[in-house]
């Protein structure tokens, strides 16, 4: 049928719409000496009543972008976005669609739920990339304090001459230096 011309085409169709498909075969085989299936002629109708209706469409969706376009400038893509999915949504449920609508929502929660989802895990990395940065000041903060304390350390005159006196064993030294810096043992052990 779709090897017929335009207006054979546009007559079945015609035909069609005021017909069962039973009705519309036997017509076809008929007028145009085809024998198509009913299946067929289903398929034939439905296509074509939907090209029609993209086509009755077009007036509107003109109507539509006209004052998009105009207002352009001042509408972000954003505010355009909504707008448009507000019209499908109204024209959707108009046309009595309930499951295309339902559809639609699904969709647009899911991406709405998505777009969640990434900002979450921007987030996430941001969270990590934070703390690793914390990670790295403290590691350097310990590495100075302990620097620093091991200058100060060997900057003290007692402790100095505690750990170059000669004569003694090392654990003499380690002794002395700890009572120097801690305080004598006997006190803390009880003795």
């Amino acid at each position: 049928m779709k090897n017929l011309s335009a207006e054979q085409q546009e007559a079945i169709a015609d035909y069609g719409a005021t017909h069962s498909i039973a009705e519309t075969r036997d017509w076809i085989v008929q007028q145009h000496k085809l024998n198509p299936g009913r299946t067929a002629v289903f398929h034939f109708l439905s296509s074509w009543r939907m090209i029609e209706k993209r086509y009755g469409n077009r007036g509107a969706v003109h109507g539509l972008v006209t004052p998009i376009e105009s207002d352009g400038p001042i509408l972000s893509s954003e505010d355009l976005h909504h707008a448009s999915q507000r019209h499908f949504a109204e024209t959707i449920v108009n046309d009595s669609n309930v499951s295309a609508f339902n559809q639609s929502e699904r969709t647009a929660v899911r991406r709405e739920e998505l777009e969640i989802r990434r900002q979450e895990v921007e987030i996430q990395r941001e969270e990590l990339k934070l703390q690793h940065e914390r990670v790295k000041l403290d590691q350097e903060k310990f590495r100075r304090s302990h620097s620093e304390y091991i200058v100060n350390t060997c900057n003290n005159p007692m402790i100095g001459a505690a750990a170059r006196k000669k004569g003694v064993s090392y654990a003499h030294k380690v002794k002395e230096v700890d009572t120097i810096m801690f305080g004598s043992n006997e006190s803390t052990n009880g003795n």
